[in-house]
């Protein structure tokens, strides 16, 4: 883990590339890149880099579409991202051919860039879900997307949805967010029982 100090943000292109080539010098498989308000759950990360080749240029993510009915008339204009506050996940050689990636220089950058420069550079681009067609990558908390009949997380302006069991991340949390989300990862939710291994019959949950 390390900790960049500078006046940019993630949400800047030039200052996201030096964070990727900054990871990369570090020897591994893969590299998540996050900020201080996601919260990542290890152990389903692994279970879902299992279904990637590590030596492939590979982006893990939330991928939206922001095009609206008015998008017709910015033909040339991009509409997809790949959001950065839900957290990301590269493999080696897809940071090495997104560092070449130039052209953004506009806050808020980041998002777009990866999805733009991700096509235009072969790079592939996963938004996993799992066997009930919910996201692993998520770019808000729980509580804004838990289904509305739970009272515990009751917003008035939420649509409804629910959280995957297997989820990877969470962004956007509060401090008291992320204390709770640590406490019910002791409850074996999100993920923490969902998958059993049985060694010298002995069953362990990992």
């Amino acid at each position: 883990m390390y900790y960049v100090d500078s006046s940019l943000n993630h949400f800047y292109w030039s200052f996201y590339q030096y964070v990727m080539e900054f990871s990369s010098k570090v020897p591994s498989q893969w590299t998540f890149i996050g900020d201080d308000q996601t919260y990542l759950i290890v152990p389903n990360l692994r279970n879902v880099l299992h279904n990637f080749d590590s030596e492939k240029p590979v982006v893990l993510g939330k991928v939206r579409d922001t095009s609206t009915f008015f998008s017709w008339l910015f033909p040339l204009s991009s509409f997809k991202k790949i959001s950065v506050r839900g957290g990301i996940v590269f493999s080696n050689s897809a940071i090495d051919k997104l560092s070449a990636c130039k052209g953004f220089f506009f806050a808020r950058a980041s998002d777009y860039a990866l999805y733009d420069c991700s096509d235009s550079h072969n790079v592939q681009i996963a938004d996993p879900f799992d066997e009930d067609a919910l996201r692993l990558f998520n770019d808000l908390p729980p509580k804004q997307i838990i289904a509305p009949d739970s009272k515990l997380f009751r917003t008035s302006s939420m649509k409804g949805g629910k959280c995957s069991d297997h989820a990877v991340s969470f962004g956007q949390l509060s401090e008291k967010d992320m204390r709770v989300l640590e406490y019910g990862m002791t409850l074996k939710v999100f993920g923490r029982g969902g998958l059993e291994t049985s060694e010298s019959n002995e069953t362990t949950t990992t």
